[in-house]
């Protein structure tokens, strides 16, 4: 599970966007990996 982890890219600068509004300071740099994270849970897309 661990290596897998480490294989997650960002999120797409597309798909941050929509969330930037509602996140304030260090949670933003968390962002990207945490949509990406959401993405590849549900299915929607799998690491490189």
């Amino acid at each position: 599970m661990t290596e897998t982890l480490d294989l997650i890219q960002p999120a797409a600068v597309r798909d941050v966007n929509v969330y930037l509004p509602y996140y304030q300071g260090n949670r933003r740099n968390l962002l990207p990996l945490a949509i990406s994270l959401s993405q590849w849970c549900t299915g929607r897309t799998t690491p490189d």
